[in-house]
């Protein structure tokens, strides 16, 4: 008795494979995403707390400047200095000051100070500076 061969099964067995890769592959895509919303969500979390901490030391040294008990100070003297702030301990604010007169009636002091959290070239480095020109 001759038997005829039996015809072959398997075509769900190359859809599930196809769904599987398919779905595997968004999963990645998807963790990917996730992975660069988290790091953007960080840097600007960063960014904006190195603006406020710059805000706060240009508050420090307008208030330097124009506190009488500090009459004639030297603009100068304030340049490099670092301040603390409790606040945002983990980053370093600088302050840089210069003076200009003007007929010796009018004195200008151009104050720049800049916040910065980490190292250039590490992924999570912010620095943000701020220029003011005050009048005593």
């Amino acid at each position: 008795m001759l038997t005829l061969p039996k015809k072959q099964h398997g075509f769900v067995l190359v859809a599930v494979i196809f769904l599987v890769v398919v779905i595997g592959a968004s999963i990645a895509v998807m963790s990917r995403l996730s992975g660069t919303t988290i790091t953007s969500s960080t840097l600007s979390l960063l960014g904006t707390r190195a603006e406020l901490a710059a805000a706060s030391g240009m508050e420090w040294a307008i208030y330097q400047i124009r506190n009488p008990v500090n009459a004639g100070i030297n603009c100068t003297a304030m340049n490099g200095t670092s301040i603390s702030i409790t606040a945002y301990s983990n980053l370093t604010i600088s302050v840089n000051c210069n003076n200009t007169s003007f007929n010796d009636s009018i004195e200008l002091f151009s104050i720049s100070v800049s916040a910065e959290f980490g190292v250039i070239g590490d992924t999570e480095y912010v620095w943000r500076e701020l220029t003011a020109v005050v009048e005593p």
